[in-house]
């Protein structure tokens, strides 16, 4: 795609045995961050829900609640950390071992959670669950739906 210019031309980089190693890291950089998202975004659902339980404050306070909670927040992250770590499993089969496949396979790891752990422990920020939360009155019921309307699309709401 270099040679036809439709990529930067410092994807084109090979090694000596024409390896485009710039394009396979990037793609491998951006795969397991989907993966890496995800286990971070139910991570944060399990610290929201430990935060609220050991603040004493009940899900049923919440406008919104999802149905088997923090189970399922628990089935994504280790679900999600599995693929993660299971990707580049390939270095490890006999034969396939290289340090720069290895590196590859894991670089986005570190990279991606390095950064958040530091900034962590660097701000040494709590659990706050009260400031910016909507008041009572702010909120908004969500819309009645009609009864004439045909089952499909009704079951289409339930699920969007």
């Amino acid at each position: 795609m270099t040679t036809d210019h439709q990529l930067p031309q410092i994807f084109g980089r090979v090694s000596k045995k024409g390896v485009p190693y710039v394009a396979v890291i990037t793609v491998w950089l951006f795969g397991p961050l989907a993966y890496l998202t995800w286990a971070t975004l139910c991570f944060c659902y399990i610290r929201f829900h430990a935060g609220m339980k050991a603040q004493g404050v009940s899900r049923d306070t919440a406008p919104w609640r999802s149905a088997f909670q923090p189970f399922t927040a628990w089935y994504g992250f280790i679900g999600a950390s599995t693929i993660t770590l299971v990707t580049g499993f390939h270095v490890f089969l006999k034969g396939n071992w290289s340090a720069s496949g290895f590196v590859a396979a894991y670089i986005g790891i570190p990279i991606f959670i390095v950064p958040i752990i530091g900034w962590k422990l660097w701000h040494r920020t709590k659990m706050d669950l009260w400031s910016g939360r909507l008041q009572e009155g702010e909120i908004e019921e969500p819309p009645t739906t009609d009864p004439n309307r045909p089952v499909w699309k009704r079951g289409l709401d339930r699920i969007i």
